[in-house]
């Protein structure tokens, strides 16, 4: 909070490139003080909106937000119309809470003042104004938020190159012992171990017998003294093999800068070339120690074969056995090639023959398929005949019905005209 007063004055310069990116509203309900300030404000400032009560004020505020110009800081009257500036403030709030906010007013109230403080007014001036001061106050409260976002902004990029530091780089923390108390993922990977077998062990878990302990005394006594510490080191992973990293290894103090709270530990994996070079040393020997073995291997089979030579008297012999045999193979190779050649022949007259099956198949198949057509035909025909002959055999047993109860009847009657006879007979 500041007043205007001749004891607290501030500076008269004006940073006029830095004003020219800010976005500032102008919000007053006196047409004479808003017509005299506003185009002051419009020539230093990149844009400046002026309105003329809360309510019109809030208004333009909510939709700056919804585009690319948003408003930068806001000052304002608070007695106003439709809307105070304490209103307007508080409904700003709501879905700001950062926004510079910058009160002007006739009365030093102190009512007005501790609820201007609450919504967290950033100066409260009494007028009638001094544009100067109004402008350096303005200026100052910017330049606080302006570096509060470089700040934040340099804390973003810190997260992003930790987060990718972290994801190439095996990074370890230990307290002012070596014990370790934290270790990334990478850690993890290239070590073998698991983070729950790490965590509280010594940071010697990893190293390698070909490091002795007197090989880290410069180290200790470097990051003990607030240094930092490069160096190439041969560590051993879990399963005991052994591998190579560039560390850097760096004190992290207290909030107070007095006391080595931890060590962080930041390591890559040795350059290819390197890794090449131990590769390399490491083929020349495994080729060395594997021509040793080949030579006595072979040094072995010479003795055994001279001793085999040994037990024949008459080397000549088995020399002559020996170009028999190649001319006996030479022979049975030709043979061999003669009914190679026949088989390719046979091969080739059997896949015609197969061919011509198929084709054969597939003409056989296409007719099948033609006269299951025509039976299909014959079986609609035939179930139509069927149908028919149904119809027709139900009607026959409906005539005979008809007929037989005809026959019944004339067979009554017949009985009765016989009766009939009899009884005129009688009468005779």
């Amino acid at each position: 909070m500041s007043q205007n007063n001749k004891n607290n004055k501030p500076t008269t310069f004006f940073d006029k490139a830095f004003l020219k990116q800010l976005r500032v509203l102008y919000v007053e309900d006196d047409p004479n003080i808003r017509e005299k300030l506003l185009p002051v404000l419009e020539s230093l400032f990149k844009e400046a909106l002026g309105c003329a009560d809360g309510l019109d004020g809030l208004e333009t505020f909510e939709n700056s937000r919804n585009g690319k110009n948003k408003i930068d800081i806001i000052i304002s009257d608070i007695n106003m119309p439709k809307m105070d500036g304490l209103e307007m403030l508080k409904n700003i709030r709501e879905v700001d809470s950062e926004i510079p906010f910058i009160f002007t007013t006739a009365y030093s109230d102190s009512k007005y003042t501790m609820e201007a403080i609450k919504l967290g007014v950033s100066h409260y001036i009494v007028k009638p104004l001094n544009a100067k001061e109004l402008l350096m106050h303005v200026q100052e409260i910017c330049k606080v938020k302006y570096q509060q976002k470089i700040v934040e902004h340099s804390r973003i990029e810190l997260e992003r190159y930790i987060d990718v530091v972290n994801q190439v780089a095996i990074i370890s923390k230990t307290d002012p012992k070596g014990i370790i108390t934290f270790v990334n993922d990478i850690f993890c990977e290239i070590s073998k171990y698991s983070r729950e077998e790490l965590i509280g062990q010594n940071q010697n878990i990893v190293r390698h017998p070909d490091m002795p302990s007197i090989a880290f005394k410069g180290l200790w006594e470097d990051i003990r003294a607030g240094l930092s510490w490069k160096g190439k080191i041969k560590n051993k992973d879990k399963d005991g093999e052994a591998y190579y990293v560039n560390s850097n290894v760096f004190p992290i103090y207290d909030d107070f800068d007095e006391e080595i709270v931890e060590y962080v530990g930041i390591r890559f994996l040795t350059t290819e070339e390197e890794t090449e070079k131990r590769e390399f040393k490491k083929k020349v020997i495994q080729t060395y120690q594997e021509s040793k073995r080949r030579d006595i291997v072979a040094r072995t089979k010479i003795d055994q074969l001279e001793e085999q030579l040994v037990k024949y008297e008459n080397f000549d012999i088995i020399v002559d056995t020996l170009e028999r045999t190649k001319e006996s193979n030479k022979k049975l190779n030709q043979q061999l090639k003669h009914y190679e050649d026949e088989i390719v022949v046979v091969r080739e007259k059997s896949e015609s023959t197969i061919s011509d099956s198929f084709k054969r198949i597939e003409e056989s198949i296409v007719r099948q398929r033609e006269a299951e057509g025509d039976t299909q035909k014959v079986k609609k025909h035939f179930v139509a005949l069927h149908k028919k002959y149904t119809e027709m055999e139900e009607e026959c047993k409906k005539q005979i019905k008809i007929v037989e109860e005809q026959i019944k009847t004339i067979s009554d009657l017949r009985e009765v005209i016989e009766h009939r006879e009899d009884e005129i007979i009688g009468l005779k």
